[in-house]
């Protein structure tokens, strides 16, 4: 009657490792690909901090330099304009992607 009991909680046993095995395998895996996340989302804050810190006028410079829009541009205050506006726009995709990004 032991021999039977021993064997029968012996059986449960395996079955419970192999479980929880499996269950640890997968919170493993949710953590590297949340560490993948949460590193995007790191490199996305230093880009907005970076921006906040030299200001809009700074990142609205660097991005129409990077598409090349300040030689379209010859009027200073619809190059302000535009700065303000893609600056805002910039600010605002940024914020977007951190609170959607699967």
């Amino acid at each position: 009657m032991s021999d039977k009991m021993i064997s029968e909680t012996e059986a449960k046993l395996s079955v419970h490792e192999a479980i929880c095995a499996e269950r640890y395998e997968g919170i493993q895996q949710s953590f590297a690909a949340g560490s993948k996340r949460m590193t995007k989302i790191e490199y996305l804050l230093y880009i907005v901090i970076a921006a906040v810190l030299f200001g809009p006028g700074v990142a609205a410079e660097f991005v129409k330099q990077m598409l090349g829009l300040c030689r379209a541009m010859r009027n200073w205050a619809v190059a302000f304009i535009a700065a303000a506006l893609l600056s805002a726009t910039i600010a605002w995709c940024f914020f977007v992607i951190i609170l959607f990004w699967p």
